[in-house]
């Protein structure tokens, strides 16, 4: 027996027959709660509108983005699982794009240093302590005799940092 017939026929035996909804619960297997349930039918035009509405307008847009701003407009609860649900129904998933390709580029070999302090290469090393800090270290190297004019290590090493460090070290 469906759990729709179970319900219909505890209905039918507490009208007709004159029983308790406990009785016809008990007898019938049947949460006297489920008896006392009024079904609503879902209402989620507004939702629906507003949800094909801004991924139209926001193709990139996901779910978590069109759900937020639902939330922001007290259109949906802070819940997933209704915009979700939604989401799936009007298959607005967002379309994989296809990669560019890009144009071939040339590729010129720059030339090597001649003699030093002609170019330099900078590199940055870090580590972390114990403490969770992250050290970061600036490494220079002379491209042409390979000896570093200089390393600067810090906690944290800004533009202005990297070039005073230059500035020192020509």
């Amino acid at each position: 027996m469906s759990p729709r017939a179970r319900k219909e026929a505890a209905r039918y035996a507490i009208t007709e027959h004159d029983l308790s909804s406990r009785q016809v619960s008990r007898f019938l297997g049947i949460a006297r709660t489920t008896l006392s349930y009024i079904h609503r039918p879902r209402n989620d035009e507004a939702i629906k509108s507003r949800m094909k509405f801004l991924a139209g307008r926001h193709r990139r847009w996901g779910l978590l983005k069109i759900h937020n701003l639902l939330w922001r407009e007290k259109l949906v609860a802070k819940s997933k699982s209704k915009s979700e649900r939604i989401y799936k129904e009007l298959r607005l998933q967002i379309k994989t794009r296809r990669r560019q390709k890009l144009p071939k580029v040339v590729r010129v070999p720059f030339e090597p240093a001649r003699k030093p302090n002609e170019i330099w290469s900078f590199d940055f090393i870090h580590d972390y302590f114990e403490t969770n800090r992250r050290l970061k270290c600036l490494t220079i190297v002379d491209d042409c005799s390979k000896r570093s004019p200089g390393l600067l290590p810090a906690y944290s090493i800004t533009s202005r940092d990297m070039i005073e460090m230059s500035r020192l070290e020509a």
